[in-house]
């Protein structure tokens, strides 16, 4: 069993969870992926698994986002969907001409992120050739837009830790942050 690593809504690391009973983690290339997560009641996972936090593993490059928070007697079952489910959030408000996949798609996220703590990967150059017009909901765009080329997207959770070193051992920092990665 893999730590898991609970991030509040501001992207702050708030803790671990050491030990789940079960955990179902599904992503996918061209939509939001899913996760469900059972762990025992205790004050301390009541205290991370809250509404709108994200779950994160090493070796991962996505994080879940908490929607839904469930208990019963004896545990507390949490469920959502991978950050790109943030774009959901947001709408591309008038028309956007889209004559290249690859910059149509970064373009729609960051011109519409509004707040969102999502930030754009540097295109890569794919030239997928895909002309559209663009508005409404951003996820049902990206996933449109997507589904007509050979492109995927994610929101990828970078985790950097600086260690510095003092006269008392080494703190440990965290910089987290998330942004959209369009692969192919």
């Amino acid at each position: 069993m893999q730590l898991m690593h609970v991030f509040d809504s501001g992207l702050n690391r708030v803790g671990v969870l050491t030990a789940y009973r079960s955990l179902q983690w599904e992503e996918f290339y061209r939509d939001a992926g899913r996760f469900t997560l059972t762990a025992a009641d205790t004050p301390e996972n009541i205290r991370l698994l809250r509404q709108g936090n994200y779950l994160w593993q090493n070796g991962k490059d996505t994080a879940m986002r908490i929607s839904f928070v469930a208990y019963d007697a004896a545990a507390i079952t949490v469920s959502g969907y991978t950050a790109v489910d943030l774009l959901a959030q947001r709408c591309v408000p008038s028309p956007v001409a889209v004559t290249n996949a690859e910059a149509g798609m970064y373009g729609i996220v960051r011109d519409n992120l509004r707040g969102l703590p999502v930030e754009t990967a540097e295109p890569r150059g794919y030239d997928d050739v895909f002309e559209t017009e663009a508005v409404g909901d951003i996820s049902k765009e990206l996933k449109r837009i997507a589904s007509e080329t050979d492109l995927g997207y994610m929101i990828a959770f970078a985790r950097i830790i600086f260690r510095l070193r003092d006269s008392d051992g080494y703190i440990l920092r965290d910089n987290t942050g998330a942004f959209l990665r369009v692969v192919s």
